[in-house]
């Protein structure tokens, strides 16, 4: 099985982190099911990075665990993408990945910025006029709806996009049959208990076959194979039927490699999983907030000059979506992220000076030759 290059380990290393710092973030937010993308999300971030500077770009670099920015990396970035479509094209799997741009018509974004997206991100653009947003909504959403293969009929509603000066959307659509399949005979009503203890009963698949196995203290993991075994589904599956919150407790990048690294090849296993569909729109602003990506957010600290020349863009809204059904015969995953644009305030490079008169305050009014006051008073309550 072909294996990542040295030259990306690092980066890999990275883009784990930033996947279980969503997943951390996440999880407060979302109590039950949660599903997501971080490539989706980290892809569309790494776009909006093209044309960031100064502070705003070091938060999205942070944030992203990318570490210092320089020349390669958005090169190495897209090493990754074409290593994960080159794989993606194999005898059972179907992957695709996609990036694009809709500009507000007349707004002046540079032309590097749009030649880099296209050659890191193969980021096609579209300009189109948002006051026209009923129709901009139905493009964006068609475009998202065809990529995901109608998985994710719609990402973003009229009032989301009215205003917008850019918009950077990536989707994601994977469809992987096992390598080994389940028997849709096999699959029976068994039960399957919540963290409370109550038992529930749902579809349960089972079969019994070769796989990757290993055995950590209160934890089983089992690896299962999409294809000819570029992609899988990692299960970590605790000993408890309340043994989640312990596990998530513990869930950092170092524990997983060394999980992960224990796995080997078993004979047989006798495995049941249950069929399930999930369908996820987890808070991403908050998240990239919570991890450090503040200014970009901020119409005044905002530095995405990349783009336009200008430090006139903030992003308005971080979207993202994400649908999962796992079946016998393997199973269909998609997600879409959207970041939108706005016009932010230039801000004055001299330093600001704040006077708010919102509580009591005395004045006078004086001839400044003479230094005589005319008049003086207070103002207790202005109505």
């Amino acid at each position: 099985m072909a294996t990542v290059t040295d030259k990306l380990e690092k980066l890999t290393q990275g883009n784990t982190g930033f996947a279980l710092d969503l997943y951390h973030s996440f999880r407060k937010a979302c109590p039950g099911n949660l599903f997501f993308s971080p490539y989706s999300v980290s892809a569309c971030l790494a776009m909006a990075l093209l044309g960031a500077r100064g502070n705003t770009a070091v938060q999205i670099a942070r944030g992203l665990r990318l570490g210092e920015v320089d020349s390669e990396t958005h090169a190495k970035l897209a090493a990754i993408q074409e290593a994960l479509l080159r794989d993606g094209g194999k005898a059972n799997i179907e992957l695709r990945i996609a990036n694009r741009l809709w500009i507000r018509r007349g707004f002046p974004v540079l032309s590097q910025f749009l030649d880099w997206v296209n050659c890191y991100y193969r980021g096609g653009f579209q300009e189109v006029d948002f006051s026209q947003s009923q129709e901009v909504c139905r493009l964006i959403n068609e475009w998202v709806n065809k990529t995901t293969n109608a998985m994710i009929p719609e990402i973003v509603r009229e009032d989301q996009i009215r205003d917008a000066m850019l918009v950077l959307a990536n989707a994601i659509y994977f469809h992987g049959k096992w390598s080994a399949p389940f028997e849709k005979e096999a699959t029976e009503s068994r039960p399957f208990y919540l963290s409370s203890g109550k038992g529930i009963e749902v579809p349960m698949m089972e079969q019994r076959a070769a796989g990757w196995y290993a055995r950590v203290p209160n934890l089983q993991i089992l690896e299962k194979w999409y294809g000819e075994g570029e992609f899988s589904m990692v299960i970590l599956l605790p000993d408890r039927y309340d043994g989640l919150e312990g596990l998530e407790a513990t869930l950092s990048g170092k524990n997983l490699d060394a999980w992960l690294s224990m796995l080997g090849g078993k004979d047989e296993i006798d495995i049941q999983l249950p069929k399930f569909r999930i369908e996820s729109k987890p808070p991403l602003k908050p998240a990239l907030i919570d991890m450090g990506m503040v200014d970009v957010f901020d119409a005044r600290k905002a530095d995405f000059s990349g783009i336009t020349g200008k430090r006139d863009l903030f992003i308005n809204e971080a979207i993202h979506k994400a649908v999962i059904e796992v079946e016998e015969e393997g199973t269909r995953a998609a997600a879409a992220t959207v970041l939108t644009l706005y016009f932010g305030a230039t801000p004055d490079p001299r330093p600001r000076l704040v006077f708010h008169a919102d509580r009591p305050f005395m004045f006078l009014i004086r001839h400044n030759p003479s230094r005589t006051i005319l008049f003086l008073g207070r103002v207790v309550d202005p109505r």
